[in-house]
């Protein structure tokens, strides 16, 4: 059976899809009293989604301007609508969206920024999972066949092609204080494959840069290879070291 909450969410999407596509009837007829209503409540929908997208987007937000991403927003409305009952989970297309507008042509580079902010939006959201010490123990097993290790939910392994962590960081600075040739250096033709891990710490998420074999290595483990097969895979790994680092940063909450 369906529930009360599914039911709520639906309707909720129906009602806002029916109030954005009324928007193209409505313009070229003469107003009346429920088609001003309409146009009201319409704008409150825009400001509120204007305002959910802002605070997940914050440094897109500041890169492009309010207006622009009340266009963006405008059109992410056509094509994802709330479905939760909950603006924090809407607006995860943005990144697409921006790929087929001019912004993108001019601006490749705000379609990974997005793409980063959402995540670092996920991930703020995530709910880790305390290491499980005892687990531990079984890195002492003759047969690391069936041992593998487990890392935390919210860790996410991606890949950018322009440094969007440290454009990303730039921006939390006021605007007087952001250096535009430091900007403008980040901002330029990518040379390089940017590689990052993104995980929860302290309920707070975070980011750090990867080589392409620590890279290699955590995409392994999250396809699920074994200790035995990892090892085997990767000899030169420094696994003593990598497991410090792990625990420390809370990446990893056992092994199975």
């Amino acid at each position: 059976m369906q529930s009360e909450l599914d039911i709520l969410c639906r309707r909720q999407e129906a009602l806002i899809a029916l109030i954005f596509s009324e928007q193209s009837m409505l313009e070229n007829k003469e107003e009346d009293q429920m088609s001003k209503g309409l146009k009201i409540y319409q704008n409150n929908l825009l400001m509120t989604a204007v305002r959910a997208l802002s605070l997940k987007y914050p440094v897109i937000d500041k890169m492009i301007g309010r207006e622009a991403l009340s266009g963006l927003t405008r059109k992410l409305l056509h094509i994802e609508l709330p479905a939760s009952g909950d603006w924090a989970d809407w607006g995860e297309q943005l990144s697409s969206l921006i790929m087929t507008t001019e912004l993108y042509d001019q601006h490749p580079y705000l379609a990974e920024i997005a793409s980063f902010e959402w995540c670092l939006h996920e991930t703020a959201r995530g709910v880790g999972t305390e290491l499980n010490v005892n687990a531990l123990a079984r890195l002492s097993e003759q047969n690391l066949k069936s041992v593998f290790i487990q890392l935390s939910k919210t860790l996410k392994v991606l890949s950018f092609h322009y440094p969007v962590d440290e454009i990303w960081m730039l921006h939390q600075l006021d605007e007087s204080q952001i250096d535009t040739n430091e900007l403008a250096v980040l901002l330029k033709e990518p040379i390089e494959l940017h590689r990052i891990v993104m995980y929860q710490r302290e309920a707070v998420p975070c980011v750090e840069r990867l080589t392409e074999q620590e890279q290699a290595w955590l995409i392994d483990v999250l396809a699920g290879l074994s200790l035995d097969q990892l090892l085997e895979k990767y000899v030169t790994f420094d696994l003593s070291g990598w497991l410090s680092v792990a625990i420390e940063e809370q990446w990893l909450e056992g092994l199975r």
